[in-house]
């Protein structure tokens, strides 16, 4: 989730196993994959690719984790993807769900 040449560790808490072209657009922040692992898309990759239904058909599914819970990607990482990286905003249900997500959304506004 977060590189390693941007600090991020080489650790199983730190990473997913992607097909290649979800990895592609993960780093790229097209997609990425919440707290509760649910995998999302971002509507900018239909708008600046005008393609996207490959992947939207993978949206709001769950991703499967390693049961072990010290093998499982960090929520924290999660969270800094979705907040740093990603090209969407948090939706209703996230902020909800997730009371970092008002404040990324509060962020985002500043930036954007």
């Amino acid at each position: 989730m977060r590189p390693y040449a941007g600090g991020g560790a080489h650790a199983l808490p730190n990473g997913l196993l992607l097909r290649a072209d979800i990895h592609r657009l993960y780093d790229a922040g097209y997609v990425t994959v919440t707290p509760d692992y649910r995998f999302r898309v971002s509507r900018d990759l239909a708008d600046d690719f005008h393609n996207g239904r490959e992947y939207e058909r993978f949206a709001h599914r769950a991703v499967t984790v390693p049961r072990v819970p010290a093998d499982q990607p960090d929520r924290k990482l999660l969270d800094w993807h979705a907040a740093e990286v990603f090209r969407g905003s948090a939706s209703p249900a996230m902020v909800d769900r997730h009371p970092c997500a008002a404040q990324w959304l509060r962020l985002r506004s500043r930036t954007t």
